[in-house]
């Protein structure tokens, strides 16, 4: 699978008087972090708030400069960087869901400064890579505040710290919890293959195959996380005496319009799988269904929030 990095926009954003040299030196380094980066990583992409080769550095430096004069081999990595990514720019991420999220750096040097990609790495559960031209951002874990503004205007706040790398020794720094991101990854192929095991209480219509394949790489982990507590809860809930489980958090049923487009045909004829689950990037939907005789729940649909009835 997959694994993003987030290129922080503000460590191409160099303080005054940074030199085309210094410039080059910064873009030797970041590739030196990369290519370490990739011994955990072997499909370790890079998103960026540009397309990759307008990337900027200083007023008259950018990554198409360094391109220009770089070897074949390390000219080949950074683009193999941009071409494992889904997606082009950090701009294409950010979620459409109901709830609106800042985030802030927390603190000296910066505090107050809005970060996207170092936001776009706490929210999907990544990390974050700088370029080393500031010393301000030669620091291997990012704090950050966040506020969350729901349709109602309701604000959450929250404190973190994002795993940040910037210098070759950040990745020995983050070497277990970088592994620990590796090991969580898995091929959509390797999900449906060891489903039964993986999620020994659900149970998956055949088509769910094709959607898994279908889930960008910055999805997965959210999906995951949602079938690995339903799994849990329905696992709870078989002995509890209880009519139905617990559902995951922000698990809802449609409503009697939407609910038409929900029925999928399973081992017992036409079923509905109204209820459903929630993940981003996008209006993600996990559509799914209680089978009481099984003591499972079976789940129907992995995708896009549904505007037509599918054939399943």
């Amino acid at each position: 699978m997959t694994v993003i990095a987030f290129l922080n926009e503000h460590s191409h954003q160099t303080p005054d008087g940074v030199s085309d040299a210094d410039a080059k030196i910064s873009v030797e380094h970041f590739i030196d972090v990369a290519i370490q980066l990739r011994k955990t990583f072997p499909r370790l992409a890079l998103v960026a708030a540009f397309p990759l080769l307008q990337v900027p550095l200083g007023a008259t430096y950018s990554l198409s400069h360094w391109i220009a004069g770089a070897s074949r081999e390390r000219r080949s990595f950074l683009l193999s960087l941009a071409n494992h990514a889904p997606f082009s720019k950090a701009a294409d991420l950010l979620p459409n869901v109901d709830v609106i999220g800042y985030v802030y750096f927390d603190g000296a040097p910066f505090d107050g400064l809005e970060l996207e990609a170092i936001g776009l790495a706490d929210l999907y559960e990544s990390f974050a890579i700088s370029f080393d031209l500031d010393e301000r951002w030669r620091i291997p874990l990012v704090p950050i505040r966040s506020d969350q503004i729901n349709s109602a205007g309701a604000i959450t706040r929250r404190s973190a710290k994002v795993l940040h790398v910037c210098l070759i020794e950040h990745c020995e720094t983050h070497r277990e919890s970088l592994i620990g991101l590796a090991r969580s990854a898995k091929e959509p192929t390797q999900i449906w293959k060891y489903r039964a095991d993986l999620f020994p209480y659900l149970r998956f219509l055949p088509k769910v195959e094709e959607d898994l394949t279908d889930i960008h790489a910055l999805a997965l982990p959210h999906v995951l996380k949602w079938l690995y507590q339903m799994n849990d809860f329905v696992y709870a809930w078989r002995d509890s005496g209880k009519a139905i489980p617990q559902y995951p958090p922000h698990t809802t049923d449609e409503g009697e319009t939407r609910s038409r487009l929900c029925w999928f045909r399973d081992c017992e004829g036409e079923q509905c799988f109204s209820w459903h689950g929630r993940f981003t990037p996008g209006a993600g939907r996990i559509h799914f269904r209680l089978s009481a005789p099984e003591q499972k729940v079976v789940i129907g649909y992995i995708g896009q929030k549904l505007e037509r009835r599918l054939v399943r």
